[in-house]
């Protein structure tokens, strides 16, 4: 099987799973509902914050990112670049309205148990039964 094939396979099996196309991410429109951001360092990503849309936050930078992941299969996204936003024809208030709305959606706020826990370091547990996970702190 040739390399462009087996991209081409790949490209439309991740179009059927997800309705996501590299096509459809000319159009912001098509693609609204899976802006989200994210929160990095913003002094280690100085460079990278040369060339994406981002709003400062405290000591953090707020980046936008495009959700383009399959169900069941981790989280898979693209990073929004400035060269996207004046492909859409938005600016970052507006960007950032969109993305606060579908971060709230797609990541609701959850309350996690504290337990006390003698053998971590600082004798604390958070425990999430959504995901079934435990922090020791």
């Amino acid at each position: 099987m040739e390399f462009e094939t087996f991209l081409q396979e790949i490209k439309e099996g991740i179009e059927q799973k997800t309705g996501f196309t590299v096509e459809g991410y000319t159009n912001f429109e098509k693609i609204r509902r899976r802006v989200f951001y994210k929160l990095i360092s913003y002094q280690k990503n100085q460079a990278l914050l040369e060339t994406v849309p981002f709003m400062k936050v405290l000591d953090l930078a707020k980046v936008f990112v495009v959700d383009t992941s399959v169900e069941n299969s981790g989280q898979a996204t693209i990073l929004i670049k400035k060269e996207h936003v004046d492909l859409w024809g938005i600016d970052l208030d507006e960007l950032n309205r969109v993305a606060e709305e579908n971060t709230e959606r797609m990541f609701p706020a959850m309350t996690l148990e504290l337990l006390e826990f003698p053998n971590s370091p600082i004798g604390l547990m958070v425990r999430s039964e959504k995901f079934r996970e435990c922090l020791f702190f």
